[in-house]
């Protein structure tokens, strides 16, 4: 998602205006909605600065990451909140509803923290809370991938990015396949985030059996 503005290109101390092509960058505010006591409740989680799109697959892609969630089915419904604002008109609050979870571990959720796009530890307390458990069992023994190949990720990512050759200012996260094909890439002014989008979607189409990849 990117916007036009207009700006100022210096050339051999002569400048000129132009309009440029610029990635978005919006406030979402993800909420986790859980059962205690057997009455719903709803924790604030993160507040994230993100390229406003495929906000579902952010937001389960970090529920995963940070332990919250094991399996896609631990979700029983995402939705977007609240009034359409600013702008480009977007709901910048995210709520998902979490299915069986009044066996929840709600230490994960009392860490409400503020997450820049750029930062990779955000809202970490300690070292030892950059660990997590991976209960996520992956065969280290496939695929192969030969060494040619590994070589040309990054130019086969950059051929399946949309909006990098329209901004110049844009991460990429990519799932590959072992023939080098791109299976999904998602951008995102935050690199991390690019990477949650990935992994949510992941989850989402059962992309994580590491024998098809």
């Amino acid at each position: 998602m990117n916007s036009r503005y207009k700006t100022i290109k210096y050339k051999k101390e002569k400048h000129s205006t132009l309009e440029d092509l610029v990635s978005i960058e919006e406030p979402l505010e993800m909420i986790v909605r859980h059962k205690k006591n057997n009455k719903w409740v709803d924790n604030s989680i993160s507040i994230t600065m993100r390229t406003p799109k495929n906000d579902e697959d952010l937001v389960t892609g970090l529920l995963f990451c940070e332990g919250i969630i094991n399996k896609i089915s631990d979700i029983k419904k995402i939705e977007l909140m609240g009034e359409k604002i600013g702008k480009y008109d977007l709901q910048n609050k995210i709520c998902v509803t979490l299915d069986n979870s009044e066996n929840l571990d709600t230490k994960h959720l009392k860490r409400n923290f503020l997450t820049n796009s750029s930062c990779g530890v955000c809202g970490k307390t300690s070292m030892d809370s950059l660990e997590i458990i991976c209960k996520t069992k992956i065969n280290k023994d496939v695929p192969k991938i030969k060494n040619s190949l590994i070589s040309k990720i990054p130019d086969l990512l950059k051929k399946s990015q949309s909006e990098f050759s329209k901004t110049g200012g844009i991460h990429a996260s990519a799932l590959f396949n072992k023939e080098g094909k791109p299976l999904i890439t998602k951008e995102d002014v935050g690199r991390h985030n690019a990477l949650d989008k990935v992994i949510g979607s992941c989850l989402k189409n059962s992309l994580f059996d590491t024998k098809n990849q």
